[in-house]
């Protein structure tokens, strides 16, 4: 597994997350439990939002669910990144480290974590399990949320190695985010207003893309994924360019 690593991100960023991984397996007690209780508190989650769902004709419900899922993957990597990629970042920052390897260190070391891989996974099992009865829809919404979970993660990437380069601590994402978080949750559960909803292209282009499914308009579902596409890939692209 670890050749196969080396030869996909090079040897230095193989090492780098050699590293990382040893740091956080020597934590323990709660600092390990919690991405696992997190799990666990999600499957209630998701069967809670089940019959909401699927009484939710207009897909506002469905909105507010992959706004939520993916403000949570956001969360759980900008925490992963401020605790364990951004104090081996420091160290490494007189070393002749390329960017390739310094943006391979945050991006797979964050998804590879249990709390973000494993929120990841139970939701598309949910997706899944709820759609299994129209697979075309099924499979667009489980492709819609993996393209949002890649480039909700590429944005965090892309907007914490700006801030790196910039005067303004790396923490200043986290305190953004809650007001943009709050801000926007509470128009889309409070006030029921999907009218803000584009100011999040990423959401908004996978729940078109998905009502889209379950209207019939197979083509129109599948312009927009590649859309969405687009955008993840974009984000990767720049967040590679500054790391």
């Amino acid at each position: 597994m670890k050749s196969v690593l080396a030869r996909t991100v090079g040897p230095v960023a193989c090492e780098l997350l050699a590293a990382e991984h040893l740091l956080l397996e020597s934590r323990g007690g709660f600092r390990r439990a919690a991405p696992y209780l997190l799990l666990f508190f999600n499957l209630f989650a998701d069967g809670y939002m089940h019959p909401l769902m699927r009484a939710d004709p207009t897909g506002h419900v469905l909105a507010l669910f992959l706004f939520l899922k993916s403000s949570l993957i956001a969360g759980l990597f900008l925490l992963h990144y401020l605790t364990v990629s951004e104090p081996i970042l420091g160290r490494i920052d007189h070393l002749p480290v390329s960017g390739g390897s310094r943006f391979s260190l945050v991006l797979l070391g964050g998804v590879r974590t249990p709390g973000v891989s494993g929120l990841a996974a139970t939701d598309l099992l949910f997706l899944a399990v709820i759609l299994g009865e129209q697979p075309v829809a099924a499979a667009v919404a489980i492709g819609g949320l993996m393209l949002l979970a890649l480039g909700t993660i590429a944005l965090v990437c892309t907007a914490a190695f700006l801030l790196r380069r910039s005067r303004y601590p790396v923490t200043a994402l986290a305190a953004l985010g809650s007001l943009g978080f709050i801000a926007l949750s509470s128009s889309l559960l409070v006030f029921r207003s999907g009218g803000l909803l584009p100011l999040v292209p990423l959401v908004w282009l996978t729940q078109r893309a998905v009502l889209a499914a379950l209207g019939g308009s197979t083509g129109l579902a599948l312009g927009l994924l590649g859309g969405l596409g687009a955008a993840s890939g974009a984000i990767l692209v720049l967040g590679r360019r500054l790391a």
